[in-house]
């Protein structure tokens, strides 16, 4: 996995998800919606910076206003990877409903999983990867099904998917 990068110039709102500052950050959102899409020089967006963070209101507040859950920076971590190193419970369990992919590997062939912290972060990890093979196989293609015909109906044409690779 990759490591955070060293002091770099951030897009605007990366500052405010280090500090959790979820009214700045929404204050920027309303400013200028395109933040939602920002990265910085390594790739992260605006919820990897979160996840990292364990900035659990900016992390609702980022998948509340659509921010791609499945993302990859250029390690190809996802916002889920940093999460899990980090040991963020609640922030992994969020990511979780809003559908990131728990077992994708990153550039270095290691899943969120592989990465967590310590033991507990990797059983709640393999407990969430119960939860959603007991409760909703085929939950993940099932959405891509969704979106796919939602575009579709709209005069879309096909589906632009979620931005990061499938998992293994």
């Amino acid at each position: 996995m990759g490591k955070k990068g060293a002091k770099q110039t951030q897009p605007p709102g990366f500052k405010f998800c280090d500090e959790d500052d979820v009214d700045q950050l929404r204050a920027l959102l309303s400013e200028k919606p395109d933040a939602l899409a920002a990265r910085n020089a390594d790739g992260w967006t605006l919820l990897h910076a979160a996840s990292y963070a364990g900035a659990e209101e900016c992390v609702a507040l980022l998948l509340q206003a659509g921010s791609d859950v499945r993302a990859e920076c250029k390690d190809r971590d996802t916002p889920l990877h940093y999460a899990s190193a980090q040991g963020h419970a609640e922030v992994i369990t969020a990511l979780a409903k809003a559908g990131a992919l728990l077992d994708c590997e990153d550039a270095d062939e290691e899943t969120p999983k592989d990465v967590a912290l310590n033991k507990k972060t990797r059983q709640l990890i393999e407990k969430l990867i119960a939860e959603r093979s007991e409760g909703g196989e085929g939950e993940e293609e099932e959405e891509e099904e969704e979106e796919e015909e939602g575009a579709a109906a709209a005069g879309g044409g096909g589906g632009g998917g979620g931005g990061g690779k499938s998992a293994k």
